[in-house]
């Protein structure tokens, strides 16, 4: 069976605190802290089966425990709060849902009450890491005092080199700003609809109920016409990766037809790069070009071909890859013809977008500086 996760980029958040204690100056009461823990288990378990059944990247909101702050359990012993402070709070909000607790009188089941409403309402939100804590305290003073800890984006980076640009493109909020799961449920529908996203993303096979899901990249997909869907039946080879963990390799889907589209190259494309290889070759020749020219771009372009086709057999074992950059600079020193060519014969980073516009720009990169140089030894 599949389980298909979209992509996602990758966040450092800053540390939560551990639940607080609330302690009177009578017998001491225990503060909250096992209800919210509890709370947040079940809405984890929710996501985790969520994810898992649904093929669409939206988050449903978790379903919570609904408490009335306007009438706290009657208990003994209790304390008449007269007003509610909010220490580090960054969400307005929070101070008019917890004004209804002024004036009543509250023990330990209410505070309670009160940290698992408020953390309810964070969570409702969207603000999934951020909490609201209830630290030691005397309330014999009429004030209570709770503490806001905001969950904030510490840091974004993407999983692999594959995607560079992709978090800050479709991400809205940034380092520092506070973590939304409707941010990132709006990131992965943004991601859903760029061109070419599906060669950049992955998805786990369960092979067992017992056993661990095993990984696989998009690139293993045999069947690049038909997208695979949670359900799915596949068939596939186990390898160790690079990192250690095991890995699918020649995914198939069960009962998808071949599509020779799948397994053709392109030949188009790729005789547009050896009839340029040819024309820059026959007009070095001729004198139209510096020869200079042609002996570069013969011997940059079999360099290209051969990084191309080591890359991809490199990708299919999961080894060590050739850096786009290098590829890149590889086309602009003249070997783009071959490095056309390799992309629709080998079928190998012609479908990547981001790749396939730094491509073309070196390319006219490279005749550009051709020609400047043909106009200055004309001159």
């Amino acid at each position: 069976m599949l389980h298909h996760r979209p992509r996602v980029v990758a966040l450092l958040l800053g540390a939560v605190s551990t639940a607080a204690l609330a302690q009177f100056s009578q017998p001491p009461i225990t503060g909250p802290g096992p209800e919210v823990q509890r709370l947040q288990e079940q809405q984890a378990e929710q996501a985790r089966e969520r994810a898992n059944a649904r093929p669409d990247v939206f988050t449903p909101p978790a379903p919570v425990q609904t408490i009335s702050l306007s009438a706290l359990p009657k208990e003994t012993p209790c304390f008449q709060i007269q007003s509610i402070v909010l220490e580090d709070n960054v969400f307005p909000w929070l101070a008019d849902l917890l004004k209804p607790v002024s004036g009543q009188c509250v023990g330990k089941q209410g505070l309670e009450a009160i940290e698992l409403q408020a953390n309810n309402a964070l969570i409702e939100r969207g603000y999934v890491t951020s909490r609201v804590l209830i630290p030691k305290q005397n309330l014999a003073g009429g004030t209570l005092q709770l503490k806001v800890l905001p969950g904030r984006i510490g840091a974004i980076r993407n999983a692999s080199d594959d995607n560079i640009g992709w978090a800050r493109m479709v991400l809205l909020a940034g380092p520092g700003d506070l973590l939304n799961q409707r941010d990132l449920d709006q990131a992965l529908e943004s991601i859903r609809r760029l061109p070419g996203q599906s060669q950049t993303g992955y998805g786990f096979i369960e092979v067992h109920k017992d056993s661990k899901d095993v990984f696989f990249h998009i690139t293993a997909l045999q069947t690049r016409s038909i997208q695979p869907k949670p359900g799915d039946r596949v068939s596939f080879e186990i390898a160790r990766g690079k990192d250690g963990r095991m890995q699918a390799l020649r995914v198939t889907i069960v009962g998808a037809p071949k599509s020779t589209k799948d397994a053709s190259a392109s030949w188009g494309p790729a005789l547009l790069g050896l009839t340029a290889l040819v024309g820059i070759v026959t007009s070095a020749l001729g004198g139209y070009l510096p020869r200079q020219v042609g002996i570069v771009s013969v011997i940059a372009s079999i360099i290209a071909f051969a990084a191309y086709a080591v890359d991809k057999a490199r990708a299919s074992r999961n080894a060590w890859r050739i850096p786009e950059a290098n590829l890149h600079l590889i086309a602009l020193c003249g070997g783009w013809p071959g490095a056309l060519a390799a992309q629709h014969l080998l079928r190998h980073k012609n479908r990547k977008v981001e790749f396939q516009v730094t491509f073309w720009a070196t390319v006219a990169l490279n005749i550009g500086v051709v020609a400047l140089w043909k106009t200055l030894l004309s001159a």
